[in-house]
């Protein structure tokens, strides 16, 4: 009798395990503002290994108020011309830093097309405005030879944050591939891509005083991509 006892306890713990694995999974239980912060250290760090050489350029950055370190970067890169868009209805605090400055929605943008050499788009916050209408109209803000620097949420965290927990009913379908098909049809191809994974950079965020070493376990994970498009336009000058 005990020994069936012991079978119905262990059953039970593994049917209460699957029904709240999301809650048990570390990422999961991490405060929004936490996890936005491991996802902006990760994508500043990678993104700036993408940047081109900006010195006499045009570059249109589009700017949230908590891409600061990206900013102040593509800032000492000495742009001949740099624009920020600011999509959100925060003002930046560094407002005055900014040589040109422009606030106003992603679906409505009164820019020049075919006029900057780099388009900086750091969204790895805000992939859910990755719409094919945003891809199209930023791919045709650049000139024909002009770099598009792009960062998202990376696939596997979504399915991370997402799809672990097998009893609900709403799955993240991560439109990555859509992204890259809106890109070519802007003819905007692909010049380098890259993972931002949880690596020694990223190790605070994972160490705790517990008996659970998190870093180890979720050690070379992704958490963002990152991609750096050139256009070309047969149709188009160069």
């Amino acid at each position: 009798m005990a020994a069936i006892l012991k079978f119905k306890n262990i059953f039970a713990s593994q049917k209460d395990l699957v029904g709240s694995y999301r809650y048990h999974h570390f990422l999961n239980t991490l405060p929004q503002q936490k996890l936005n912060e491991i996802q902006l250290f990760s994508e500043s760090d990678k993104m700036e290994s993408l940047l081109p050489a900006l010195y006499g350029k045009r570059v249109l950055f589009f700017y949230d108020g908590l891409h600061k370190y990206i900013f102040k970067k593509t800032l000492t890169k000495n742009p001949n011309y740099l624009l920020s868009y600011c999509y959100t209805s925060i003002k930046p605090k560094q407002q005055l830093e900014m040589p040109y400055f422009v606030m106003g929605d992603l679906d409505k943008m009164p820019l020049r097309s075919d006029f900057y050499d780099v388009v900086i788009c750091p969204f790895a916050l805000q992939s859910n405005l990755l719409t094919p209408g945003f891809i199209k109209k930023a791919c045709s803000l650049l000139r024909n030879g002009g770099h598009l620097i792009l960062s998202l949420r990376h696939p596997q965290l979504e399915h991370i944050l997402f799809n672990q927990n097998p009893s609900e009913t709403f799955l993240s379908d991560n439109s990555v591939s859509s992204y890259f098909g809106a890109l070519q049809a802007g003819h905007v191809y692909a010049e380098k891509i890259i993972e931002g994974c949880v690596d020694n950079g990223l190790k605070p965020f994972f160490s705790f005083e517990t008996e659970k070493d998190y870093f180890a376990e979720y050690k070379n994970t992704p958490i963002t991509l990152l991609f750096r498009g050139v256009k070309y336009s047969p149709k188009s000058g160069a």
